[in-house]
């Protein structure tokens, strides 16, 4: 469980509440990669230091480091054109990492970027990067499940920020696209939250 902490306050992570509704099939997860003669602890890992890498590569570009592209190492070229696809697409990010905090539900979290499209008439959206598949170096295959998670995740952002925005999901891809897709915004995670508002507090005191 993560918390955030802000003007004496304590928040639960919006990831760590998305953990909760959704929990994580630790044994099926571990079942599935031994059966493909991987070591799970391997993916975990791996996966999570590409998501930081391929962050970045979008970062950089937004804050206008010469050398963004430094953080390529072999094999993640597909990567860096998806980055470019994204941008000749006419998307710009506006935001980057910002931390929202929700007095309300008590729950805060970094959302990842709020980008805008002035082709598509677009001001202002919410968009969430995610590295699906990047560790095997397969191409984004859509998850309803996956998908769901998203929708609660962007939606409480969204909430906490308190701006009536669009949402995105970003997949940067190996075979140089990068998909972005419309997410729309759910009402479960409030339900969750209004069901279980008593042991979050707990958790946040």
């Amino acid at each position: 469980m993560r918390i955030y902490e802000n003007s004496g306050k304590k928040y639960l992570s919006v990831t760590s509440i998305i953990d909760m509704m959704y929990g994580f099939d630790n044994e099926g997860f571990t079942t599935w990669a031994l059966s493909q003669n991987i070591n799970p602890k391997w993916i975990t890992e791996h996966s999570a230091s590409l998501g930081t890498k391929y962050h970045a590569y979008f970062e950089n570009r937004f804050y206008g480091i010469s050398e963004w592209a430094d953080v390529l190492e072999d094999g993640d070229e597909g990567y860096k054109k998806s980055v470019e696809d994204f941008y000749s697409k006419g998307w710009e990010i506006v935001e980057s990492e910002k931390v929202v905090y929700c007095d309300e539900f008590r729950f805060a979290g970094r959302l990842d970027m709020v980008i805008k499209n002035k082709g598509l008439g677009i001001e202002r959206a919410l968009a969430d990067v995610k590295t699906w598949g990047a560790w095997s170096g397969k191409n984004y295959k859509r998850s309803s499940s996956k998908l769901k998670k998203v929708s609660d995740q962007l939606s409480m952002y969204r909430y906490a920020l308190g701006e009536d925005i669009p949402m995105y999901l970003i997949v940067p891809q190996k075979n140089g696209e990068c998909i972005i897709e419309g997410i729309k915004p759910s009402k479960r995670w409030k339900k969750y939250i209004k069901e279980n508002l008593e042991k979050i507090l707990d958790m946040t005191n």
